[in-house]
């Protein structure tokens, strides 16, 4: 697929999931309070994207709706797909959208899930996890709030 089909997409595929639309990122409030941002970041050295994803709270993060990456509250960095080359990175013009749609689809569920859980099912899967975090919390702030002060894993900007 091309570029343009690739984040055509993507698009596509995070509104049909109840995303809203604000630049090129997507959002998601969750009826607990969580909201699920979504980014896609084109590469600046070669033809691939990379696909970011956080967690904000409400009552805790000022910038919401629309919270830029560095502003959210759990970072969580990029999906992660078995596809060629590096997990991180999609080669699009390399991938069919055949293959590429269920795929997407069923990792934009799991972090949906994971934001369904609330805040205790966020630090399950990304936040307090040995050896180290797969999360970067936004402050001393959301460490008090989600609780995890004492934790030997976690990773605070």
């Amino acid at each position: 697929m091309n570029r343009n089909e690739f984040v055509k997409i993507c698009a596509n595929t995070l509104k049909e999931q109840g995303f809203t639309k604000r630049k090129d990122n997507f959002y998601k409030k969750f009826d607990n309070g969580v909201t699920l941002s979504v980014w896609l970041h084109r590469s600046f050295f070669d033809n691939h994207y990379y696909i970011e994803f956080a967690y904000s709270f409400s009552g805790l993060n000022m910038h919401l709706p629309h919270p830029e990456y560095y502003e959210t509250d759990v970072r969580c960095g990029k999906l992660r797909f078995n596809f060629s080359r590096a997990m991180t990175e999609i080669h699009y013009f390399e991938i069919a959208p055949d293959d590429f749609i269920p795929v997407f689809c069923e990792k934009i569920e799991n972090i949906m899930a994971v934001a369904q859980g609330g805040k205790d099912e966020i630090i399950k899967k990304f936040v307090d996890i040995a050896p180290c975090s797969k999360a970067i919390l936004n402050g001393e702030r959301v460490v008090d709030f989600l609780g995890v002060r004492g934790c030997k894993n976690i990773r605070v900007v």
